[in-house]
């Protein structure tokens, strides 16, 4: 897959309290009389915490976290500035082959991101059994509501994408070649309290017959973030349950206590 198998490019990219009452006074031959009851206002929700995505990178893992030796080949991050809340895109209307290209990008409604690719220097010395490389994400949204939204449209979006074909950017043989995807598993998961989902895609190169490896994909919703590990690897391991609780972690301690 163009972003994430191979090169995995990202985009660089208060609600006022309101309190009040009104009471009702008139003149008896007695004295003043309070007529009624103030009304009361729910004061509006307090705005959720937000950091821009230059904050949010310093929360990801070191790479090292994931094997001895890993180093990082790409950074990304939304910069100093919070992002307009308003999707462009819209996941149910995109291809399977789109979407997964573009998954790690801001264009859902992120407020912010922050992710970083990370390689293993010596990816065959145990093949299939090593992880050859991967990205760790984290995408913020304005609420609670719309995280829970784009998670829930990408669950979707993985279970209707059984298999698909895309170009592989990397063949350089006359026409050039195919990666085909094949959904080998989906289900959905718990790491701590927080609700995920884990897929895993077989690769197959379409000029290169005899050839895959696997696409094993971890996402969480927490909060108003939606954390990823993609991982491309000869075995269709799950990544790491507690390395994404210990991203999570460190992802919550940015945020400002309220």
């Amino acid at each position: 897959m163009k972003l994430r198998l191979r090169s995995m490019a990202a985009a660089a990219a208060v609600a006022a309290l309101t309190l009040g009452g009104i009471s009702v006074a008139t003149a008896g031959t007695a004295g003043a009389q309070t007529l009624g009851h103030p009304k009361k206002h729910k004061p509006k929700p307090k705005p959720v915490p937000q950091i821009v995505g230059k904050r949010l990178l310093t929360g990801l893992l070191k790479p090292g976290a994931f094997g001895d030796e890993f180093g990082t080949f790409y950074t990304a991050q939304t910069g100093n500035s919070l992002w307009p809340s308003k999707a462009r895109y819209s996941v149910a209307s995109m291809s399977c082959a789109n979407f997964e290209d573009y998954s790690f990008i801001p264009r859902f409604g992120e407020t912010a991101l922050a992710q970083e690719g990370f390689y293993n220097p010596s990816p065959y010395a145990s093949y299939p059994n090593d992880v050859v490389e991967g990205i760790q994400d984290v995408s913020q949204f304005a609420t609670a509501k719309a995280a829970s939204t784009f998670y829930n449209q990408s669950l979707a979006k993985y279970k209707a994408c059984g298999s698909f074909s895309e170009p592989n950017p990397g063949d350089d043989n006359p026409g050039g070649g195919s990666f085909d995807v094949a959904n080998m598993s989906l289900r959905t998961t718990k790491v701590a309290k927080n609700q995920g989902f884990v897929t895993i895609q077989q690769v197959a190169f379409s000029e290169a017959q005899g050839i895959s490896f696997y696409g094993n994909t971890l996402t969480v919703l927490a909060g108003t973030n939606v954390y990823q590990f993609y991982e491309v690897s000869g075995t269709n391991d799950e990544p790491s349950p507690t390395l994404m609780n210990q991203l999570i972690g460190q992802v919550q301690k940015l945020y400002p206590r309220h």
